[in-house]
């Protein structure tokens, strides 16, 4: 969520009003209940606390690779 002269949620915010899907997965080491309700109500595609295994990122790779248009 936190990145060096943007935020994460508006980032995600942009991507989503475009009419074109592009998969996002967030990720952040510091969730609280605000964030998590904010980037959930922008839909991304996965949540991955850091910090986290591969196999859990790998999972959330492939389950929207399974069903969404990519």
């Amino acid at each position: 969520l936190h990145m060096p002269h943007l935020d994460g949620l508006k980032v995600l915010a942009k991507i989503r009003s475009n009419p074109i899907y592009v998969p996002c997965i967030l990720m952040s080491a510091d969730w609280d209940l605000t964030d998590k309700e904010s980037a959930l109500s922008l839909s991304p595609d996965w949540l991955v606390d850091k910090p986290f295994r591969i196999s859990t990122l790998a999972a959330g790779i492939e389950q929207i690779l399974a069903t969404k248009r990519c």
